[in-house]
This record gives C-alpha cells, sequence and structure tokens, in this order.
C-alpha cells in the first residue's frame, strides 16, 4: 500500500496520476467506498490471474464515520501491496507514504514578493500556482487594492486581453509595487 499526500497538490496528483497511467485499475471514491466494495475490488482476479492495482482518492478526509474507521483498520492491518491512496493533504498513517510538500521558495516569495524571490519561486513551482498563492496571501489580509490588480490580471489573463503570459504580468505587478 502506498499513500501519496502533502500540501503540494499539484506534485502529489501529477504523481498519482502518473502511477495510474503505468499501472491502471480500479479507481474508488473515497467519499462513498464501503469496506465489503473495497474487499471484493481487493481480492479480485483478472481473467489473466493477475491482481488489479486499485486507486482511492481523499479516503483520509472523508467525513468521520464507522465506515471509515473500518476501512482505515482494515487496510491498515492486511496493508494490500496494489492499493494507492491519495490525498489532498498531509495525512499521517503508519503505511508506506509520499508525502508532498510545499518547496521552501514558494513561501518565501509569498512572505515577500521580490523579483529575486519570484524567479526562485518559478524553479520550483508552475506561475499559475505561485499566483494562486499570491491571491490567498492577499485575501487573508483583507488588501482590497491588491485583490483589484490580481482580478484584473487574472481576467485579462483568461479572456486573453493580456498582451503578455502571466510570468511576465507577475513580473510587471512586482515591479510596479515592489520598488
Amino acid at each position: 500500500m502506498l499513500i501519496i499526500h502533502g500540501e503540494n497538490q499539484i506534485a502529489s496528483r501529477e504523481y498519482f496520476l502518473d502511477l495510474r497511467t503505468k499501472n491502471p485499475g480500479d479507481i474508488l471514491d473515497g467519499d462513498n467506498l464501503t469496506l465489503n466494495d473495497l474487499q471484493s475490488k481487493l481480492n479480485a482476479i483478472s481473467l489473466f490471474g493477475e491482481t488489479q492495482h486499485i486507486y482511492i482518492e481523499n479516503l483520509y478526509s472523508r467525513r468521520p464515520s464507522n465506515e471509515k474507521k473500518a476501512i482505515i483498520e482494515y487496510i491498515e492491518s492486511h496493508n494490500p501491496l496494489n492499493l494507492v491512496i491519495w490525498e489532498h493533504k498531509a495525512v499521517t498513517t503508519k503505511a508506506e507514504n509520499k508525502n508532498f510538500e510545499m518547496p521552501k521558495y514558494l513561501f518565501a516569495f509569498w512572505n515577500k514578493p521580490t523579483l529575486k524571490n519570484f524567479h526562485l519561486a518559478l524553479q520550483v513551482a508552475a506561475v499559475e500556482q505561485i499566483f494562486a498563492g499570491l491571491i490567498t496571501g492577499a485575501h487573508k489580509k483583507q488588501d482590497k487594492k491588491t485583490l483589484k490588480e490580481f482580478l484584473d490580471i487574472d481576467y485579462k489573463n483568461k479572456t486573453s486581453a493580456l498582451p503578455y503570459d502571466l510570468k511576465a504580468a507577475l513580473e510587471f505587478w512586482l515591479i510596479k509595487t515592489h520598488n
């Protein structure tokens, strides 16, 4: 069993989708999964005598219930090798897991948005992820002026009204506001 999780949803999701592409199998929704469904999928054998991979999304973030508790106890006690679980946030578990944390350069940029920090952040994350973090920070600070600027950049980017790409738009914004 492998659990893929962490705050860096983009990297963890890419890894999960890559595993699914390389090893096709059944995909189960953790919110609606029952123990009986999981057991029948884990015990099923393909026509060629091979065990199928089972992929579950968001089991640990499911609302608390007796069913969720029973499923987690079952998988932790049986540790099925053909099971892969993806979570959109960090979880603690005894099973083998891959934690995808947010790179430190992102936090450095979000805490101190400078052109230098922006270029360091671009080395470890997509410009869209960096922009989303800036928007979240402005929203938490309730900075209406900055939020309006970001809304304008986002709208123009999505309607192809910007004469340049999102990276250049953020560079111009940084030069204009942080000099």
